[in-house]
């Protein structure tokens, strides 16, 4: 029998280039029956990204993962 998945929610992160803004990285969030909503934007101009950005990116990505599932599932050693 074929397994069928079905995303319920989804974390999308996405790497952008423009003539206007220079580049930027959308963190954006996508639940079964809603719109995407962006949750965190970083943009900038010139080679190379700034310092900060990849540890801040890292950590939202993170943060966003953590809650969702927490929120919607809970920690099973709590749940007893």
């Amino acid at each position: 029998m074929e397994r069928v998945e079905i995303p319920q929610w989804m974390l999308w992160v996405t790497v952008s280039h423009g003539p206007r803004f220079g580049h930027a990285v959308t963190i954006s969030v996508v639940s079964k029956d809603r719109e995407p909503f962006e949750v965190a934007r970083w943009s900038w101009q010139g080679i190379g990204v700034p310092p900060a950005m990849p540890g801040d990116l890292s950590a939202r990505v993170t943060s966003v993962l953590s809650e969702h599932l927490v929120t919607r599932y809970g920690v099973a050693h709590t749940l007893f």
